[in-house]
Order: structure tokens, then C-alpha cells, then sequence
């Protein structure tokens, strides 16, 4: 059996994953994990073209969003997570310092900062955990620390975060994405069906950051 790649952030988002499938690929996917309204178009075809792969595309339609709004903090996320899927750590940290003066309180910007201190894997757990006790009900935050523990394959801490990721956003198809592999990664096969399943129809009304397809093939793989 096969166990699917959870999508690495980042976002946020959390972020937040080249287009990542659902084999037992090392790659780090790009996963934008957004927690705000979308109000503006050219926002949700940016994320239309990042769950399709379409990297350049989605780069672009970011930018353009933050042409006209500067302080976009979605956009300037998702830059710094592209930015940091192609190994240009100083621009994503110049991102991610723009997202934190338009909000200096913003959780999941802080999250997401964290989320990129892979050199410190201890610290960063510690810094988000701070975090988390200021920001108890943040999804985002939740998510951020989850991400951290699949990359240490700490997967029953990780779908722990990942509920109440879920609990605090019931329908982000990221966060219901990343619950499901999680338990997937603990062989629990039927409650992980049952969250790729919400994750899939969530992914109708809110972007995500996954392959509808593959999460079909997995659900098939399951059944057999």
C-alpha cells in the first residue's frame, strides 16, 4: 500500500506544496493553506492555477494582486511559499517580514515563519508551541505544527494538530486533506476515507492546494 504525501506548506499558509500527489514521494510539495475570505478574482484564479501546477501562473496572478493590494496577506504568503519551494529562502523571508509589518499579530504569518526553520527543528516546535498558547483556537497555528511533525514522521502527534486544525475550520480542504494522510499514515483506513471524502467536497467551494484525482485514486486504492 501506498501511503500519500502530506502537503508541505507553505502557507499557509501554511503553508500550504510542483504539483504534490498522493505516492510515497520524498518531494515537498507547495501547500498554501489560506484562512481569509477571498474577495478578490484575481486571488482565487492564483490558487486555481497553484492546485493545477501551473507555478509561473500562479506567481504572476499573485503579483498582480499585490499591485493593487499591497498588504494582500494571502499573496504575499503564497509568494514566500513559493518562494521557498524553488530554495529562495532570502525572498521568502522578505515576503513573509512584508506580511508581518501589514500584521505584525497575524498567527498564521507567524506560524508560517516558523514552518520555514527547518535547519532548527527543535526550536521551531518549541517557538510554534509558544505560539499555540497564545493563539489556543488558530487553525492555522495547528496546521504550522503539524506540517512540522510529518517532516519527522510523527504522525499520530501530527493528526492530533491536524484535528484541531480541522475543529477550528471545518471546511478548509487543506486541513481536512492533511487529517486524512495523516491517518492514513497510521493505517486508520476507514476515518481517513471519511475525511478525503469531506476534504474533496470541501475542495468544491474553497481552493486547495491537492489533486482531486489523486485523492480519488487513493479512496479507490482503499476500497480494494
Amino acid at each position: 500500500m501506498t501511503h500519500p504525501t502530506v502537503h508541505l506548506i507553505l502557507i499557509i499558509l501554511l503553508t500550504l506544496t510542483a504539483t504534490a500527489t498522493l505516492s510515497a514521494s520524498e518531494n515537498t510539495p507547495i501547500h498554501i493553506a489560506a484562512n481569509r475570505a477571498k474577495t478578490n478574482p484575481d486571488l482565487l484564479l492564483a490558487h486555481q492555477q497553484l492546485q493545477k501546477g501551473t507555478l509561473d501562473a500562479a506567481r504572476e496572478l499573485y503579483e498582480k494582486v499585490l499591485a493593487n493590494e499591497a498588504h494582500n496577506l494571502d499573496a504575499l504568503l503564497a509568494l514566500a511559499s513559493l518562494a521557498e519551494h524553488q530554495d529562495k529562502h532570502h525572498e521568502a523571508l522578505l515576503y513573509l517580514e512584508r506580511a508581518q509589518a501589514s500584521d505584525p499579530q497575524d498567527a498564521a504569518t507567524q506560524a508560517m515563519r516558523l514552518g520555514f526553520r527547518e535547519n532548527n527543528p527543535s526550536q521551531s516546535e518549541s517557538r510554534l508551541k509558544i505560539l499555540l498558547g497564545q493563539h489556543a483556537h488558530s487553525a492555522p497555528v495547528h496546521f504550522a505544527l503539524g506540517i512540522l511533525f510529518t517532516r519527522q514522521k510523527r504522525w499520530s502527534e501530527a493528526q492530533a494538530v491536524f484535528f484541531n486544525a480541522v475543529s477550528a475550520d471545518t471546511d478548509h480542504p487543506d486541513y481536512l486533506y492533511n487529517l486524512a494522510t495523516s491517518l492514513d499514515h497510521l493505517n486508520k483506513r476507514e476515518p481517513a476515507s471519511d475525511y478525503y471524502r469531506r476534504a474533496l467536497s470541501a475542495a468544491q467551494s474553497r481552493p486547495a492546494s491537492f489533486n482531486s484525482a489523486d485523492i480519488e485514486q487513493r479512496l479507490r486504492e482503499s476500497e480494494q
